[in-house]
């Protein structure tokens, strides 16, 4: 959950030549640049500043409900970003941090809920059709989750995280190949992320390719010495072979 994910276009308060709105905007511009830089008691004081001034100060509202969140008051965050969303239904990122509070909570239909209206509001918005993604295979339902992870990758092809978490979610329905394509191109990407290495060892290991895997978690191990998972992986298949 992310300051940056605020639609400056959506903003509910129009500034014109109010100078009471210029003063607000103003304070809310401070705040978030307070917020991306985790001072958040600096931001937290000036969303709660513009509420005293506009209590129904929506962007206001959500943010004060995303630092709840971030410092641990989920319940909080939860009845903050709910009267965001009361007072502008169409803000799509509104929608995608409530869905992460409850994915938090284990609240996985609530969360499945707030992403779809998050991508009703805004098709191609990447963040929420991985989170979608990820709640949709927390759930079982892998065929779906395949779909919107492919999805977020159509908007953002280089993000590694998407790249294999579709892969993880590949190998559970047995498209064991398809995971190995995608651990491939994510490695393209990012050479050295020592978990890649272990994921499609794992992967090799699963198609009965030992020699493979075997060089893919010594790599893992090379590029992270106390990756605990590839050291794991190693023995199991030395043992194996003994």
């Amino acid at each position: 959950m992310d300051p940056e994910s605020h639609n400056d276009d959506s903003t509910t308060t129009k500034v014109g030549d109010d100078p009471t709105k210029q003063r607000l905007s103003e304070w809310l511009r401070t705040a978030i640049d307070h917020h991306q830089q985790n001072k958040l008691e600096q931001a937290q004081a000036l969303y709660r500043q513009i509420l005293g001034e506009d209590p129904n100060h929506a962007d206001a509202l959500h943010l004060l409900g995303v630092i709840a969140y971030q410092t641990g008051n989920d319940q909080a965050g939860i009845e903050l970003i709910t009267k965001a969303i009361a007072r502008n239904r169409l803000d799509p990122f509104y929608h995608n941090n409530l869905g992460n509070i409850f994915r938090k909570l284990g609240k996985l239909p609530a969360a499945t809920g707030c992403y779809e209206e998050a991508l009703r509001l805004k098709p191609r918005y990447a963040e929420a059709h991985y989170n979608l993604a990820t709640v949709l295979r927390e759930q079982g339902d892998l065929e779906r989750a395949t779909e919107h992870y492919r999805k977020a990758l159509g908007i953002t092809p280089e993000d590694v995280e998407v790249l294999n978490d579709l892969a993880g979610t590949l190998t559970l329905q047995g498209d064991v190949e398809g995971a190995i394509g995608c651990y491939r191109v994510a490695l393209h990407l990012e050479p050295d992320m020592a978990d890649l290495h272990a994921n499609l060892g794992r992967a090799f290991e699963q198609q009965g390719d030992t020699e493979a895997a075997v060089a893919c978690y010594e790599k893992a191990v090379e590029l992270e010495p106390k990756h605990s998972r590839a050291h794991q992986y190693l023995v199991d298949v030395r043992n194996s072979q003994t």
